[in-house]
C-alpha cells in the first residue's frame, strides 16, 4: 500500500510541476467565405475580433501541445457603394495545434469551430452549417510572458453555401487572417 501511495505521489508531483503554461489572447480577424479551399481570399478594411485562453503542455524541448478556446468573429463583412451587406457568423473555435521551437515559433495544427450565432443582410446565403473543420498555421514570437502570433485558417469543409446568378450555388469555406496579441498568466 505504501508503494502505491509513493508512485501517486511520484506522478502527481511530475503532472504538477511540469512544464505546463496558460494564457489570454486577444485579436483582430479578416475573414472571409472562399469558394474554394486555398481560393481568393478578399482583404477588405472590416476588422472583426477573437479573444480566449491557451494552454500549453510540452512534449519536449522543442515542441509543445497548445489548444486554444476561442471567440471568433467570422464570415464577409463589405462596404460597397455606401452599402454595408453581410454575413457573419460567430464561433467557438477549439484549435489544437502543435507550437514547435520557444521564442519564435511556427504553430500548425487542425482546428474545429461551433457555430454560435448568424446573422445575413443579403439573402444571398443559404443556413450556414453548424460545425466548421479546418487547418491552421501559423508564426509567433514570445517576448518574456507576451506573446504576439499571425495565424492563417483555412475551413476544408463547407461553412455555408452561396448563391450565384441564376440557380447556381457555391460552397463557401472559412478562410480566415487573425494577428492575437496574448499574456502568459503562469
Amino acid at each position: 500500500m505504501k508503494r502505491k501511495i509513493i508512485i501517486i505521489i511520484i506522478l502527481l508531483s511530475y503532472s504538477l510541476f511540469s512544464q505546463k503554461k496558460a494564457g489570454i489572447l486577444v485579436g483582430i480577424n479578416n475573414s472571409s467565405s472562399s469558394d474554394e479551399i486555398l481560393g481568393k481570399f478578399n482583404f477588405t478594411n472590416e476588422i472583426s475580433y477573437h479573444f480566449g485562453a491557451f494552454y500549453e503542455f510540452s512534449i519536449n524541448s522543442n515542441i509543445t501541445f497548445r489548444p486554444k478556446l476561442l471567440f471568433s468573429q467570422q464570415g464577409n463583412r463589405t462596404t460597397k457603394d455606401f452599402e454595408h451587406s453581410y454575413h457573419k457568423m460567430d464561433y467557438l473555435n477549439i484549435p489544437l495545434n502543435l507550437k514547435f521551437f520557444q521564442n519564435t515559433y511556427i504553430i500548425a495544427g487542425p482546428q474545429i469551430g461551433f457555430l454560435l450565432k448568424y446573422e445575413d443582410n443579403t439573402f444571398n446565403y443559404t443556413e450556414p452549417h453548424s460545425f466548421d473543420i479546418g487547418i491552421n498555421l501559423g508564426i509567433g514570437k514570445k517576448i518574456k510572458d507576451f506573446l504576439l502570433e499571425l495565424n492563417f485558417y483555412q475551413g476544408i469543409k463547407p461553412s455555408v453555401n452561396r448563391k450565384r446568378s441564376g440557380y447556381n450555388i457555391v460552397k463557401g469555406y472559412n478562410t480566415l487572417i487573425q494577428l492575437s496579441f496574448g499574456y502568459y498568466l503562469f
